[in-house]
């Protein structure tokens, strides 16, 4: 079931299999829809946030919608950090 799309969405997190309607949906869960966060990378580098949210690496793709700066910042030249999250795409934090 998908829910509203939060203005305080990053909207380069999304794509037409992962909508922002369906990730962010409270329906789902307090941080939305996990499988949009964990796109198949389950129990890789995903460390719990303070907020209680899990983190894991940026998509590659999502790392290219978010412009040439990116990948220096959450792509595989910073290391890949765990930061792809509800917190990052959905509650703008």
């Amino acid at each position: 079931k998908d829910g509203r799309c939060p203005s305080t969405a990053l909207m380069q997190c999304f794509d037409e299999e992962f909508t922002c309607e369906r990730c962010c949906s409270l329906d789902e869960g307090p941080r939305g829809d996990t499988d949009c966060w964990a796109r198949g990378q389950r129990g890789a580098n995903t460390p719990r946030l303070e907020s209680g949210g899990r983190a894991y690496p940026t998509p590659s793709d999502v790392v290219a919608r978010m412009g040439p700066n990116a990948e220096a910042q959450v792509g595989r030249a910073a290391g890949s950090p765990a930061v792809f999250s509800y917190e990052l795409c959905c509650a703008g934090f």
